[in-house]
């Protein structure tokens, strides 16, 4: 029991006891109204005072439970809207179950370059660059989906929700593709404490990078900064 129910049964039961109380002094003592006139008025005026001191203090018991729920409902919206881990898109997986899975609200990314920070990957115009943006451009936005029973994600634009990154074709680019492809999926891997490289699954020599000026997928150094992005949230 909360404390709020206790409050309120503590409070019932005292009302009804003074209630209680006063009836059966008028039923002991059938003379005391005959003695006293004003007895019974008065003895009515006090029970309708009592039953309305009840009928308050339950009005106020139940806006106490209302608000408390509220709070337990807000608190719980709070919870499930917690930032998801960096890097990947929150999911409710149960392993070794069959059947659609419901994905949890999309997390956006920005993909920041480490060695020139002023690029962020965009679809703004009709190819994939690397360039500077407005904060509020959706064609900088990208989900980071991971792909069901792997470690690969896939790179999925807000603004055009049917593009992902892939090699399908050669170059990088951003379009639609197909679930099954490989060269849609990436690895993310941890090049310092803050920044990843973006390796492709289906040909695992190629990077994402900028090193040459355009954006890029092919092999790389290990120290080249140009292929190091960072995922900050908008």
């Amino acid at each position: 029991m909360s404390a709020i129910q206790d409050i309120s049964v503590g409070i019932g039961r005292a009302v009804r006891g003074g209630a209680a109380a006063l009836l059966a002094l008028l039923v002991l003592s059938p003379g005391a109204a005959t003695a006293n006139p004003q007895a019974a008025p008065q003895a009515q005026a006090v029970q309708a005072q009592a039953v309305q001191a009840q009928a308050v203090q339950a009005q106020a018991v139940q806006a106490q439970a209302v608000q408390a729920q509220a709070v337990q409902a807000q608190a719980v919206q709070l919870a499930q809207n917690d930032p998801p881990p960096p890097g990947y898109q929150r999911r409710q997986e149960a392993q070794g179950q069959s059947g659609a899975q419901a994905p949890a609200a999309p997390s956006y990314h920005w993909i920041r370059n480490r060695w020139k920070p002023e690029q962020f990957l965009h679809v703004e115009r009709p190819r994939l660059e690397a360039g500077p943006i407005e904060r509020g451009w959706w064609s900088a936005m990208w989900t980071i989906e991971r792909v069901p029973g792997t470690n690969f994600v896939r790179l999925h634009n807000r603004w055009k929700p049917d593009q992902f990154l892939h090699i399908e074709h050669g170059a990088l680019q951003s379009g639609p593709i197909e679930r099954g492809w490989h060269s849609a999926m990436w690895t993310l891997e941890p090049a310092d404490a803050n920044s990843h490289r973006i390796r492709n699954r289906w040909k695992s020599d190629q990077f994402i990078h900028v090193e040459f000026g355009r954006v890029a997928a092919g092999p790389i150094e290990r120290g080249w900064w140009s292929a190091m992005w960072y995922f900050p949230r908008p």
